[in-house]
């Protein structure tokens, strides 16, 4: 995966709390969340305050032939595009 300028991809490194996000994420960095269910998949992109500034939220399942790990990074690109992020 490519790294963007726009986001800076963490791991979250303490077990509780904000899981050391709050440390890790300075002003002006971003980072995505994504949710992978057995009915919907959703990301979310989040400033350094946990604001969320955009979402994008789909079925899991789908009738079209395409691959979940692509339909992944439609949904986070939707995600960061939501949140005037690059296209």
């Amino acid at each position: 995966m490519t790294e963007r300028p726009f986001i800076r991809y963490v791991s979250p490194a303490e077990p509780k709390g904000d899981h050391g996000m709050k440390k890790i994420l300075k002003a002006g960095q971003h980072v995505v969340g994504m949710d992978i269910g057995g009915t919907k998949m959703m990301a979310a992109v989040f400033d350094s305050d946990f604001n969320i500034l955009g979402v994008c939220k789909k079925k899991s399942k789908t009738k079209s032939r395409e691959r979940s790990e692509d339909r992944i990074v439609k949904i986070i690109e939707t995600a960061i595009e939501s949140a005037g992020g690059p296209k």
